[in-house]
């Protein structure tokens, strides 16, 4: 991959641990006799497609909360924690259902952290 094409952010996620986990554990599960490790071509642009939407989502509610703190992530899946600042939790339901087309988001919930 050159890095022109992609940010190095999101080379530097696939590696053990980071957002590309799947794609290294596929690698090391499909070594070739020559030492090295292959993914499939569709697994690779489905993860860069997932990537790329993500990205956009996680500028986005940066942008507008600050700070966006990835808590888990499973493929498409991810949980994420935003700074309330001054926003309301219908503010965010409103940005996700504007940019659900846009971002291809195909689920999302919102939930404030209580304190007991």
């Amino acid at each position: 991959m050159e890095e022109k094409q992609y940010p190095k952010m999101l080379i530097s996620e696939i590696q053990e641990g980071g957002l590309g986990d799947a794609l290294v554990r596929e690698a090391k599960s499909n070594k070739h006799e020559n030492g090295y490790g292959y993914v499939k071509t569709t697994n690779f642009i489905e993860w860069l497609h997932i990537m790329d939407s993500s990205m956009k989502i996680f500028g986005t509610l940066a942008k507008n909360f600050g700070m966006v703190e990835v808590l888990s992530q499973h493929n498409s899946n991810y949980k994420l924690r935003v700074m309330r600042a001054a926003k309301s939790i219908g503010f965010v339901f409103g940005l996700l259902e504007d940019k659900k087309d846009e971002f291809n988001i195909a689920e999302y919930s919102a939930s404030q952290t209580t304190l007991e």
